[in-house]
């Protein structure tokens, strides 16, 4: 009964880190994005802005 707990919390803990990891790495590109569009490097490229 014990071996069957502690395999399940191993596979919840594995299932939440993987969750963690994830979202860290979408706030990452959602952070990278936006320092791209607040230099102007899109902007730029795509001709949008005259000046």
């Amino acid at each position: 009964m014990k071996e069957n707990g502690n395999g399940r919390r191993e596979s919840d803990s594995k299932k939440t880190s993987r969750l963690w990891l994830w979202l860290g790495i979408l706030i990452l590109i959602a952070i990278l994005l936006y320092w791209i569009f607040s230099i102007g490097t899109v902007e730029d490229l795509a001709g949008s802005i005259n000046g």
